[in-house]
């Protein structure tokens, strides 16, 4: 049929008509399993009772067993930093990056900003949660390093925002970037995190310290309340120095999608290689 005849029909048509309908109900998804129309079917783990620790406020830290169910491999099924799993508890559904490293230990930790989602786990004592089995790529570390590209990687920048710092202490603790001092690889880091105040911070300084003490990295932190700006903005400031050798450095990101959007401008825009600027998600 021609275009031109079928003009009236898309005039008088409703728009409805030509929207993508919402994904059909799938006949594997597991009883109870909330349709997000993206990614696998979760596969509940029985359900365990998790330990809280009170952060900053509004924060907390959760720690639960990493159960095995058929077809949910716990903690075996986390191989890579930046991993997220689903949380049910009671009616709620939280999609969390998981903060602990992949490890033989059969125990989750993530760290939660309150929301309508999350609420249950603020109550004391919080209800038992069923954790879904690890989802998502992770990190793609190898995106980053590795001879993939002409220039070897011997820096890299890692930003982080509020909870987003979760998967990039999960990245470190694991070493996957290979910048412990113990086996020297030529890489050093810089991490910028960046919260509204230091009361924020969710990980104790014993952490940080840490880090720079085992590992080839310096911790910079961006507090908004200062009237420093967010993590994009000191970036902006500091670009001449962080980006000094552009082709050799990788950008790792964890946050808001505005802040991983700038910083990714901000480094492509001082040279540095479209595949090296990467997140979890």
């Amino acid at each position: 049929m021609p275009l031109l005849s079928l003009l009236p029909l898309l005039l008088l048509s409703p728009l409805s008509a030509f929207l993508v309908p919402p994904p059909a109900f799938s006949p594997n998804a597991k009883p109870n399993a909330p349709l997000f129309g993206w990614g696998p079917d979760p596969i509940w783990a029985p359900e365990v009772t998790p330990k809280v620790t009170p952060l900053a406020d509004g924060y907390i830290e959760v720690v639960c067993a990493a159960l095995t169910s058929e077809g949910n491999g716990g903690a075996e099924a986390f191989t890579k930093p930046g991993q997220y799993v689903q949380v049910k508890c009671e009616d709620q559904v939280s999609f969390l990056a998981i903060r602990s490293a992949p490890s033989p230990r059969p125990e989750f930790s993530f760290l939660l900003k309150s929301s309508p989602s999350t609420a249950p786990l603020f109550l004391d004592p919080p209800p038992p949660v069923s954790l879904s089995q690890p989802l998502g790529a992770g990190f793609p570390v190898e995106d980053i390093s590795g001879f993939r590209y002409d220039f070897p990687l011997t820096k890299v920048v890692l930003c982080a925002l509020g909870t987003g710092i979760a998967p990039v202490a999960s990245l470190l603790d694991s070493d996957a970037l290979r910048l412990s001092r113990k086996s020297p690889s030529g890489r050093s880091a810089v991490l910028y995190y960046g919260v509204r105040t230091p009361a924020e911070r969710l990980l104790g300084e014993e952490v940080f310290a840490k880090w720079e003490r085992e590992l080839e990295l310096t911790v910079k932190f961006v507090y908004s309340k200062d009237g420093n700006g967010y993590v994009q903005d000191v970036l902006e400031r500091e670009k001449g120095e962080v980006f000094d050798v552009p082709r050799n450095t990788g950008v790792v990101c964890a946050g808001t999608k505005g802040m991983m959007e700038r910083v990714k401008e901000i480094a492509e825009g001082c040279g540095v290689l479209e595949g090296r600027v990467v997140s979890n998600f």
